[in-house]
């Protein structure tokens, strides 16, 4: 989609969830309070978390009902997504909002800014693990399970003690910890900016901006071109890209 408007603050991976509850109530506050300043805020993706769940709901199904549970926790944040001041942009932890039509909910957007096109997207396809594909549907926990296991090669010894643990009935599943271990080993910015090299080959745009990686970053492509990995937006570190008229900076927010 392509759409053309002054000022814009483009935020992603704030992962608000079901815990953090008072954390994550100030961080919407906060993120509603500096739209004021801008004509509209972008959502670039895994701004909610719908991959942590109770007693493992790893279908398309599941995680719609996680969707409502965080609404229902959140409702200004709710209102705001409907609104015509956001832009919604999936990632691989909240792809599932392509079923809540009322957010108008949205791939990637082509951004009309000055003379310019700048591409966003939230960047998971850098790896067929994170894929849109992969994940949707019932068969995403074998798909991160698998590669979860994969990984036990280069952390046998610690990989291995979680995997115990994991599955004793008897202690409480850390399922925090195994999607962070296991999302360590996408988050290179490395990977990303060969994705997003291959990218530019088809789409050609004068500037590309990405979130998923959580490492805040400024590249040029081998063309010239700009790459911007906006990092991960959260309460204590309030980040994001702010663009308007006359330029484009990577903020952080006091």
């Amino acid at each position: 989609m392509r759409i053309s408007f002054e000022k814009s603050l483009i935020v992603s991976d704030a992962h608000i969830g079901i815990d953090n509850i008072g954390q994550n109530r100030r961080l919407i506050k906060r993120i509603i309070k500096e739209s004021e300043n801008f004509d509209k805020v972008i959502f670039n993706g895994d701004m909610l978390e719908t991959w942590r769940f109770e007693n493992f709901e790893w279908t398309s199904e599941g995680r719609t009902k996680k969707v409502k549970k965080i609404f229902d926790l959140y409702p200004d944040l709710y209102e705001f997504m409907k609104s015509d001041k956001c832009e919604v942009i999936v990632g691989n932890h909240d792809y599932v909002l392509t079923e809540f039509k009322e957010l108008d909910p949205k791939k990637h957007i082509v951004l009309q800014w000055g003379n310019k096109e700048v591409y966003i997207e939230h960047g998971n396809n850098v790896a067929k693990e994170t894929s849109f594909e992969t994940i949707e549907g019932s068969e995403g926990f074998f798909v991160i399970f698998s590669v979860w296991l994969s990984s036990l090669l280069g952390v046998f010894v610690d990989k291995l003690s979680f995997l115990k643990k994991t599955f004793n009935k008897n202690e409480k599943i850390d399922v925090d910890k195994a999607l962070n271990k296991i999302e360590y080993m996408f988050n290179d910015n490395t990977k990303m900016i060969d994705y997003i090299e291959e990218l530019n080959k088809r789409v050609n745009s004068n500037m590309y901006i990405i979130g998923h990686t959580h490492q805040r970053t400024s590249k040029y492509l081998s063309d010239g071109r700009n790459l911007l990995i906006t990092g991960k937006c959260t309460q204590s570190d309030f980040k994001g890209i702010e663009l308007d008229t006359m330029k484009m900076s990577i903020k952080n927010f006091k």
